[in-house]
């Protein structure tokens, strides 16, 4: 386990871009923003409620648990994963992450996207 000390450090130096915030109160909302947040029946953790497989998929190298806890290492895994799966522009971004490497294609996403935007403005 990380000690406390750590963990709240990481939480306290997120800076997530316009894009991350936004996706950042569209996921924790219900949980006043928590970077605790646990969804999907537990399959999504953290702020940003990230499921393991994304976390591997982005490159970031650490375990997923706990470190998926850590906003900013949620920030640096959104970055790789974006770049893995080359998402240019905010609507690819925001909806892979909610949908995976086949979110443009799912039409579910397109609402994400939706809301995710009216965020942004």
């Amino acid at each position: 386990m990380i000690p406390s000390v750590i963990l709240a450090t990481l939480i306290a130096y997120s800076n997530p871009t316009p894009l991350q915030f936004a996706i950042m109160m569209k996921e924790s909302e219900i949980t006043n923003n928590s970077p605790f947040t646990v969804g999907d029946n537990g399959r999504s953790l953290g702020a940003y409620q990230i499921q393991e497989a994304y976390w591997e998929d982005s490159g970031i190298g650490l375990p997923y648990l706990p470190w998926v806890y850590s906003p900013v290492l949620s920030e640096i895994a959104m970055k790789g994963y974006w770049k893995r799966y080359k998402a240019d522009t905010d609507e690819k971004k925001a909806r892979i992450h909610n949908g995976g490497p086949n979110g443009m294609n799912i039409k579910a996403t397109q609402n994400y996207w939706d809301d995710i935007k009216r965020r942004l403005k």
